[in-house]
Parts: structure tokens; C-alpha cells; sequence
């Protein structure tokens, strides 16, 4: 199997096209492991598209006893997780310290000390061993990368490599927000909606801004604010009757941010193609946005060079994707 056919099964598979099960299924019949190096990039690269940290629903009443910008940092740390460690928060192979945590979270020295104790104090946070060693863990009863097995508490897919990148997209209290609505995504037909977990799609009742507004905590016009950033921005879709601008609106998160659902049967793959179709594919924003960077990164650096400021070559020649 080509590398080309091997990208072609993955990009359906984040396009919602395919499930996860029907992509594997794919790949087995048609691609033959040569060696132990191709295997292991092969499933490096497939794991990628495929990660997601769950975060259970049990958390909504501890986001919902935060201010939204508390919530968005807390956003910033889950984005950290990684598969089967626990929750501990690791970086270059040992857990981070807060000079790592002050540089994700853009946040000063006290203000972190205060933003950590209070996740620790709801919970969310668990903190091990002493001072100079210490572990910070996120509670994996509330989130978590690894297996769910036994654990039947309702739970939304925060998507990793987009998370990060629209972490560095919206403002700490835009993200806070968008973590809060990510409670209310129906199951059946991922619209945001007053009743989550109704099974019958005729029976789902749609959130308004009004009703966003009183379960948020905050006044119609500041909702109002916060979901025109976000649409702004391409992450949530406000659909209304074609040709009446008066119809009540219903919205949907970007279904390669966050998710609730199984494309795999149900009818979801359907309803997953329709809601990713109304909005920009993130994989692509991303690599664009990557490619623009390097070279506004390198114009930079002829413009250096020619005035004889510099004579090194920029140790990046490629940009880094973030996992």
C-alpha cells in the first residue's frame, strides 16, 4: 500500500468520512508491514489523528463553580494528557515543573500558584510528592487519555492536536467558555441543546443565546460577544432556516474539536460529514497556518541577512506539528 493511499484512508477518517473501525479495517487489507520501523510510524501516525482526552461529565459541576478564564487555563493543561500515564502532566520525558506550566498557561508566577491550588482545591488538580519533586495530575476520574473500561459515565472527546491549536488561537476566557458549552452536545444529533442526552433527535431542544446565557452565568449581550468570537473564528456554526432570518438559530461545535458520538454506526458518520461540511477542515487551517509561519519566519531572516545582522541559518527548516 502506497504512502499515498495510507494518507487517502487518513484524511477521510479525520474528515468524518470513515469511522475508526472501517479506516483500520482498511489499512490491515491493504497494507503490509515490511519491518518493525514502518510499523511503528505507521501506528505513530495513525494514533495522532486519532487522539482525544475524555472528559467525563461529571466535571461539568466543578467547571461550573469556575469564571470562564479559570476554566480555559484548566483547557490549556487537559491539551497536555497523554495516553496511559495517569494524568500526570510530563514533558521531555519527566514530569513538568512550573516554569513549563508558566509558559503553556501564560500565566505569572503567583497567578499560577493560585490558578493550581484552586484546581486542587475543587478536585480537578491532584498534586504528588514533595516540593522539589513535585507531580501535578489531572484527576482522571474528571479527564482523561487511556482506557475507559467499566466506566459508563457520559463523557465528550476533546481532540488534542486541534485543541492545542486553537488554545493558541482564542483567549483564555473564549476557551474557558467553549470547554463549558462542550457539556451540551446531543449525542444524537450534536447540536448544542438544553436536553444532552435525549436519544430521539425529534425530542432535542435546541440552546438559544438567551438559554446559553442562564446556564453560563453571564448577561444575553456578553454571550452573545463570546459566540460571535467563536463562529468568527470558525469553531462554532449557527444554522438557521434558509431564507428566513428570523428563525430560531441552533449551533454546533466543530465536530474535529470536540465530539460526542460513534462514527462508526448509528448513523453518526452522516451527521458528523454534514456538521464538519458547514466549517472549515482544522487540519488544513493548521498546516496552513504552519507553512505561512516558516515563511514569514525565513523572510525575516533574508531580510537579517541583508543587512548584515546575521549569518547563521535558522536551525528550523520545517514547522513543527503539535501532538
Amino acid at each position: 500500500m502506497t504512502e499515498s493511499k495510507l494518507n487517502k484512508i487518513l484524511r477521510r477518517l479525520e474528515k468524518g468520512e470513515i469511522g475508526s473501525q472501517q479506516a483500520s479495517k482498511q489499512v490491515n487489507e491493504n497494507y503490509t508491514m515490511q519491518d518493525r520501523k514502518q510499523m511503528v510510524a505507521y501506528i505513530r501516525k495513525f494514533e495522532r489523528r486519532l487522539e482525544y482526552i475524555i472528559q467525563f461529565h461529571t466535571a461539568r459541576d466543578l467547571y461550573f463553580q469556575m469564571n470562564h478564564a479559570e476554566t480555559g487555563v484548566f483547557y490549556k493543561l487537559l491539551m497536555q494528557l497523554k495516553w496511559n500515564k495517569e494524568g500526570v502532566l510530563i514533558q521531555g520525558g519527566r514530569s513538568m515543573r512550573q516554569k513549563e506550566l508558566r509558559k503553556i498557561t501564560g500565566l505569572g508566577d503567583r497567578q499560577l500558584r493560585n490558578m493550581l491550588n484552586r484546581f486542587e482545591e475543587l478536585g480537578l488538580l491532584i498534586k504528588s510528592g514533595s516540593k522539589k519533586d513535585q507531580k501535578y495530575i489531572i484527576n482522571p476520574e474528571f479527564a482523561r487519555m487511556g482506557k475507559i473500561t467499566g466506566k459508563k459515565t457520559p463523557f465528550t472527546q476533546l481532540f488534542k492536536t486541534t485543541g492545542r491549536y486553537v488554545a493558541d488561537k482564542l483567549d483564555t476566557k473564549q476557551l474557558g467558555f467553549l470547554l463549558k458549552l462542550s457539556f451540551f452536545i446531543n449525542y444524537k444529533t450534536m447540536v448544542l441543546s438544553q436536553n444532552p442526552y435525549e436519544k430521539d433527535p425529534d425530542k432535542v431542544i435546541p440552546l438559544r443565546i438567551k438559554d446559553i446565557a442562564e446556564l453560563l452565568g453571564g448577561s444575553v449581550q456578553t454571550t452573545k460577544v463570546y459566540m460571535k468570537a467563536l463562529i468568527d473564528a470558525d469553531i462554532i456554526y449557527e444554522e438557521r432556516v434558509e431564507g428566513d432570518p428570523k428563525s430560531k438559530q441552533s449551533f454546533y461545535i466543530h465536530p474535529q474539536l470536540m465530539y460526542r458520538g460513534n462514527r462508526d454506526g448509528d448513523g453518526h458518520e452522516d451527521i458528523y460529514q454534514k456538521i464538519a461540511g458547514y466549517l472549515s477542515d482544522l487540519s488544513k487551517r493548521m498546516k496552513y497556518d504552519a507553512d505561512r509561519e516558516l515563511k514569514e519566519e525565513m523572510n525575516s531572516f533574508i531580510v537579517r541577512v541583508s543587512d548584515k545582522k546575521e549569518v547563521k541559518i535558522p536551525t528550523t527548516t520545517q514547522p513543527a506539528q503539535k501532538h
